[in-house]
């Protein structure tokens, strides 16, 4: 059994990195085919599924905040009772195990600093997400109204045109 702190846990066995990952592949997916097929139907699809988007990336970034609140590899070096496999399967000269004993500790270090970096790209790309997601949301919602607007300008200008066509052949009659 593992020691591992919950957010490690939640991050690791749900795979949610690799999940958050494919659906906002879908989600960038999505506003290309909403800006290939200007359909009213797809933009609006585009609109609420970039709301999703933003949710997710609002979960995205609590998730791995709290990934890197928490320390990792805090069990990489330990040599007290509780790893009893090693204790009486293993004998290591005196002289050595503080050497070994640096060594791990160096390593745990140098993979503490790769776990935060990586954790700290991941809270980066988020945030990009983020942002991306918002304005993709507004300009959907904002070609809808103009969208809409320009139907209806339309449609009064075919009427306003009927009607001169219509008044235009009345009076070319008398």
């Amino acid at each position: 059994m593992t020691n591992r702190s919950p957010p490690d846990y939640i991050l690791q066995d749900t795979y949610c990195p690799v999940w958050l990952g494919v659906l906002f592949l879908f989600l960038g997916v999505m506003c290309i085919l909403s800006e290939r097929f200007p359909k009213p139907i797809v933009t609006f699809l585009n609109g609420l599924l970039s709301l999703g988007g933003v949710a997710l990336s609002i979960t995205a970034i609590v998730y791995y905040s709290m990934a890197v609140d928490e320390p990792s590899f805090y069990s990489l070096c330990r040599s007290d009772d509780c790893d009893w496999y090693h204790s009486y399967t293993t004998t290591v000269a005196p002289t050595d195990s503080g050497l070994l004993l640096e060594r791990c500790q160096e390593a745990r270090a140098l993979l503490l600093g790769l776990d935060i970096s990586l954790l700290s790209i991941l809270i980066i790309l988020s945030l990009l997400d983020l942002s991306l997601g918002i304005s993709a949301a507004v300009f959907s919602f904002k070609t809808l109204k103009l969208g809409l607007r320009a139907n209806r300008n339309q449609e009064r200008l075919e009427e306003a045109e009927k009607t001169t066509q219509e008044e235009f052949s009345t009076e070319e009659k008398e």
